[in-house]
């Protein structure tokens, strides 16, 4: 089945994006960094439970990278399943396609994961990227200096290399909605 990722093209840019400007200063971050008015849908029980698997989900990232075939290895150990390429990302996905992972192939040119989940707010993609952001020590970036409309991003160094970590809000992801957390090496 081809799936319909509309925002993977659109996302990579938006993440790598140059920053031309001089970084702001380390701003506070919070869930107010982000404007979104999405809610969770179903039982609460549901969403802790796709926030917990999220979060093992960017402890996995931050455990392999810069090696993305141990990330996707990882995830296939967890039960998540191939989807598909798209723009460099090859995109896995566990509990019937409400917990979605992105991973680089080794042809992209930057090293990058992420997730999603259905329905994720901003607030819980910002809450998410936190053991990025101390790990990173990353200041958040104005807007003008990305490609990105929405959201927030952050550019930090891990282990050597310059990331970049961004929340990308109401993301079409052709059979999914929601937010994105993605880091990424910055080149």
């Amino acid at each position: 089945m081809k799936l319909s990722f509309i925002f993977a093209a659109s996302t990579c840019a938006v993440l790598l994006a140059a920053c031309d400007g001089a970084p702001s200063q380390s701003a506070s971050v919070s869930s107010a960094a982000v404007n979104t008015t999405e809610a969770l849908s179903g039982p609460a029980d549901d969403g802790m439970s796709l926030m917990a698997s999220s979060s093992e989900v960017v402890r996995l990232c931050q455990a392999t990278m810069p090696d993305s075939k141990a990330f996707q290895d990882g995830l296939k150990e967890k039960g998540y399943r191939f989807e598909g390429i798209v723009s460099g990302y090859r995109i896995l996905s566990k509990d019937d396609r409400r917990l979605v992972a992105f991973a680089t192939t080794p042809a992209s040119r930057h090293t990058g994961c992420g997730v999603s989940f259905k329905n994720m707010t901003a607030d819980q993609g910002v809450q998410l990227a936190q053991p990025w952001l101390q790990a990173t020590q990353a200041e958040q970036i104005p807007l003008e200096n990305t490609a990105m409309r929405a959201g927030v991003a952050w550019d930090g160094v891990f282990k050597g290399s310059a990331v970049r970590i961004a929340v990308l809000p109401d993301q079409d992801m052709g059979f999914m909605r929601g937010t994105l957390l993605l880091a990424a090496e910055n080149k």
